[in-house]
């Protein structure tokens, strides 16, 4: 009976949306299925940002089935939501204990103090989860837990640290999106010559990232931080040819061409050049509040380039475990 449970809720909380087998059911008793039906009716809730009404469900599963692990899992993360680490991080805690070497719990404890923020603990279980990566070759976590230390010591202060392993996310899996993100990693940290070398590889011919929207975007911003306007503007203009839209930097990039472009004079023969009609002005107003600064603000060329390279950390994914 225990084993057919635990089958069918880590089904369940693995995502699998089928209907529960009518010929299993006759095996299970009413309790299980009951307990069955109000974790999956949880994942639901969460998956609607309704963590209190989440958290809900999972007590009641947990009611019926205390034993089950994944359902605490759940509900630990349902409280994180909405701010309650100290129960949150127990219960975490206490299922790490008899688990010391589960990345996926060393990792949702590291997020969870940097969320709370205590950044010397999150340090702490990123670097346990980072070793448990290592010894098991986990490539993609390597780059995950690399970069999530880059934005840790990047939020602390330490600028060596945090271009260290910045670098070292990329190195794990040399990927367009691991390139942006140190760009703008560079950038953030003011490396705007480092940025502009490292970009240079990116984008040259035959390169695997240079069609990139966002490798392209940041390689403008580079440009741009270093008074070389025209440059910015043409690498702003790629970008918005290479999909900026579906990458979600569309108002970002063409505001880089704005601000990029040598005069006012020459904007229509600049846009007619690039086969793009780059005259939002109010667009990228009405957007600016996306970037968290006010739209006259974000004219200034400072100010532009802070907007920018605004960091967070990798969280988990907001699907229960």
């Amino acid at each position: 009976m225990k084993a057919k449970w635990s089958a069918a809720l880590f089904l369940l909380l693995a995502g699998c949306a089928a209907p529960i087998d009518r010929h299993a059911q006759s095996f299970v008793a009413p309790r299980e299925l009951t307990a069955i039906a109000l974790v999956r009716e949880g994942n639901n809730l969460f998956g609607q940002s309704r963590y209190t009404d989440a958290e809900l469900k999972y007590r009641q599963g947990l009611y019926l089935y205390p034993q089950a692990r994944n359902v605490r899992t759940n509900l630990a993360y349902s409280l994180i939501k909405q701010g309650q680490f100290q129960e949150g991080i127990a219960i975490y805690s206490d299922l790490l204990s008899s688990a010391p070497d589960s990345f996926e719990l060393l990792l949702a404890l590291a997020e969870a103090y940097y969320t709370e923020p205590d950044f010397e603990k999150a340090a702490d279980y990123y670097k346990r989860a980072l070793a448990v990566a290592e010894e098991q070759n986990q490539i993609l976590n390597l780059a995950r837990i690399h970069r999530s230390l880059a934005v840790l010591n990047f939020r602390r202060g330490n600028e060596e640290e945090a271009l260290c392993y910045s670098y070292l996310a990329y190195a794990d899996t040399p990927n367009a999106q691991e390139a942006g993100r140190h760009l703008k990693m560079l950038l953030a940290l003011g490396q705007n010559k480092a940025a502009e070398s490292f970009s240079a590889q990116l984008i040259a011919p035959q390169a695997p990232q240079s069609s990139d929207p966002k490798v392209l975007f940041y390689s403008g911003v580079a440009r741009f931080a270093l008074g070389q306007n025209p440059e910015a503007a043409k690498l702003a203009v790629s970008a918005l040819d290479n999909g900026a839209r579906d990458a979600g930097i569309e108002i970002i990039a063409r505001l880089l061409y704005q601000l990029a472009l040598p005069s006012a004079a020459n904007s229509s023969q600049a846009a007619a050049e690039g086969g793009q009609d780059l005259g939002l002005a109010q667009s990228m107003l009405n957007s600016a509040a996306n970037l968290g600064e006010s739209p006259l603000a974000l004219y200034l060329p400072g100010t532009f380039l802070m907007a920018l390279t605004g960091y967070a950390s990798v969280h988990l994914p907001d699907d229960p475990a």
